[in-house]
């Protein structure tokens, strides 16, 4: 649970600015990703979303909701204990939000007076990539309005990052 109401503001923007895309279920990932203090993916959180073509256009009004809401809580659940199932990281990490979203999207992105408060910016390539990952599945979700699937790549060696050159931002 965040605590610190800066990071609180940042996650709520992130998921905030999201929101038109998910609705319309043009967002393939939600990807998290931990750096080392020298910029290197040491995690990344991977959330693959497949949302059902013939989902209510009114959730709210779904009678499938409460099973949702019971789905999602497991998946936090699995996510608030994923530390214990991954090598512990070095300190002075820090994270980057990123979507991957079919081509046509990124203009949507960063149009609109949502987006310009909040603008979502093409991910740098050395952020992407974790090398030598180890692959943990945490937790798959299939309801009648989606199916999510998280798991975590996670990279063989975090130690040797420290020694490890890389550019920061």
């Amino acid at each position: 649970m965040c605590i610190h109401p800066g990071l609180q503001s940042y996650i709520s923007d992130c998921v905030g600015s999201l929101r038109p895309v998910l609705e319309k279920g043009e967002v393939q990932r939600v990807v998290v990703v931990v750096l080392s203090p020298k910029g290197i993916p040491l995690e990344k959180f991977i959330f693959e979303i497949v949302q059902h073509p013939t989902r209510p256009h009114d959730i709210k009004h779904d009678v499938h909701l409460t099973r949702m809401e019971e789905a999602l809580r497991a998946f936090c659940l699995k996510l608030s204990i994923s530390d214990s199932l991954l090598q512990s990281l070095p300190p002075e990490c820090s994270f980057v939000m990123q979507i991957q979203v079919p081509e046509h999207i990124p203009a949507t992105l960063s149009s609109g007076s949502k987006h310009q408060e909040f603008p979502w910016v093409p991910a740098e390539r050395q952020q992407m990539e974790v090398t030598n990952p180890h692959v943990v599945p945490l937790k798959t979700l299939r309801t009648e309005v989606c199916k999510m699937q998280l798991y975590v790549e996670e990279r063989a060696n975090k130690k040797s990052t420290s020694a490890s050159t890389s550019s920061t931002h």
